[in-house]
């Protein structure tokens, strides 16, 4: 059976013909003024509303070279490759290596003006840490930093860094067995404030491809200076299952909020502040008008306090599938804005994903269907209650350029709503693609388009084979690593967007 047979189905139902704004029973306060319902945004029938596109990129790639294998910190540890990096709002940034005499992992610290500093590797590091597990780096805009080491089931420990001294906040200490066995999702805010989300108590082991899942029931943890406070609520049902299925948002103030996949009538989104829980919504709720919630996943969370949100509704029959709506939960409101089922066109959307918020939009990722074809594609959209914004498709031309957009990935956007992404572009040749280029762009808020980095500018950056962004600043500045001719040759590469 096509995979869209049901979504067809749903389609003529008159649930999904009269989605409305509605509001919610949730805390916080009313809503912001506009009073009464209003419909989310729709497409006009046979295009979608577009941006005017910008001027287009503006000429080379602005990156440059600021680190690659062979470079020394000041301690002579000497750097063989380069596995992840972050970038603070200064421009000092972040990075694991790994070193050139197989010795494992180190932290650097690398300012500004481009010393660089040896915070944690084998001459400062406790002997009971495995260096070759160190990974998923994150930087607060105010150069905190986040890491994990371990290799999974009582090995993970979730590791500090406000200044260059490191310290353990989860595993050997603060968070511990038996609710902390296994690092889930984690985020660092300004000031150092981590949230973090793990797997403990009896986890069972289920094999997946190559690789093992753990389930486990669901944790979660925030940590504050030297405090870790577990977060729990009398009425928490929490399923047993992989640690990385409850999500996080907390914005740079350290509003913190979390979704979990609960049981029954329990929470699904609390709010943490100033030692309290507050429950935003719970499993099963009606929404009146909508429906009955049957998953909610929160994306991210802005210093205005919207809160960007996947959400799921109960089908009218076991045999529909669920259809996903995304919009803000804001204050005491649902405000949806695009939604799974609908047609634009000829094509079907038949996936929503939330990626972040900026600039009082959201940006996320809409994949459309083809039902004919039985094929699809993805685009990169921004949204608010109001408008949509397509930013670039597959299959179709980069804005104000020939050549196609064959993938889209690494998005990233700021609080500013610039948005940073890399597309890998070329030319359609009967039924063969001709990859020309690999480049990372930035659209930045007023519409203009900047080149960050190309493969096609070879002459400057070498060779490169893959481009992953890794950082994102409030200045436009762009983190990226670049690989090589060969996945052992890294450099990292900063570039500018702002005029």
């Amino acid at each position: 059976m096509p995979p869209y047979t049901n979504l067809l189905r749903v389609l003529i139902s008159s649930t999904l013909a009269s989605l409305l704004l509605v509001p919610i029973g949730c805390g916080g306060g009313g809503g912001d003024g506009d009073g009464g319902n209003m419909r989310p945004p729709e497409p006009t029938p046979g295009s979608f509303p577009v941006s005017p596109p910008g001027n287009g990129p503006s000429g080379s790639s602005s990156a440059k070279v600021i680190l690659r294998n062979g470079n020394a910190a000041g301690d002579g540890f000497v750097i063989g490759n380069i596995e992840d990096a972050a970038l603070a709002s200064d421009g000092s940034i972040a990075v694991i290596a790994a070193a050139e005499n197989d010795e494992g992992r180190a932290i650097l610290r690398r300012d500004a003006d481009g010393t660089l500093r040896n915070i944690f590797g084998s001459g400062n590091a406790p002997a009971n840490i495995d260096l070759t597990t160190l990974a998923r780096l994150r930087m607060a805009p105010t150069g905190e930093l986040a890491f994990r080491s371990g290799k999974g089931l009582d090995s993970d420990q979730l590791h500090v860094a406000p200044a260059d001294e490191v310290r353990t906040i989860a595993g050997s200490s603060g968070a511990q067995a038996p609710d902390f066995r296994l690092l889930g999702n984690f985020r660092i805010v300004r000031g150092g404030r981590v949230a973090f989300t793990a797997g403990g108590g009896d986890c069972d082991a289920e094999p997946s491809g190559d690789s093992v899942r753990y389930l486990c029931t669901v944790a979660l943890f925030v940590a504050d200076e030297d405090r870790v406070t577990q977060i729990v609520h009398p009425e928490f049902l929490l399923n047993r299952r992989q640690a990385n299925d409850a999500q996080i948002a907390m914005n740079e103030d350290g509003d913190l909020f979390f979704s979990v996949p609960a049981r029954r009538t329990s929470p699904s989104v609390v709010r943490f502040e100033n030692g309290r829980v507050e429950v935003i919504l719970r499993n099963d709720q009606e929404i009146p008008e909508l429906g009955n919630v049957n998953r909610i996943d929160i994306v991210d969370l802005d210093l205005d306090g919207r809160l960007l949100v996947e959400l799921g509704l109960e089908p009218e029959t076991e045999d529909d599938p669920v259809l996903d709506q995304l919009g803000f939960l804001d204050r005491a409101r649902f405000v949806p804005f695009a939604r799974e089922g609908v047609f634009e066109g000829d094509e079907l959307v038949f996936g929503l994903r939330g990626l972040g918020l900026g600039g009082g939009q959201a940006m996320f990722q809409t994949t459309l269907l083809d039902t004919e074809a039985d094929t699809s594609r993805a685009c990169l959209r921004l949204g608010d209650r109001n408008d949509i914004i397509e930013i670039l498709c597959e299959g179709e031309p980069f804005p104000a350029e020939e050549l196609e957009v064959f993938s889209i990935s690494g998005t990233r956007i700021n609080s500013v709503g610039d948005v940073l992404f890399v597309t890998i572009l070329g030319r359609q040749q009967g039924e063969t693609r001709i990859i020309e280029e690999t480049r990372a762009t930035v659209r930045r808020a007023d519409g203009e388009f900047v080149t960050i980095a190309s493969s096609a500018d070879s002459e400057n950056l070498g060779i490169i084979t893959d481009l992953t962004t890794v950082g994102f600043n409030d200045a436009g500045q762009a983190l990226l690593i670049a690989e090589r001719s060969r996945s052992s040759d890294r450099v990292l590469l900063l570039g500018e967007s702002a005029e």
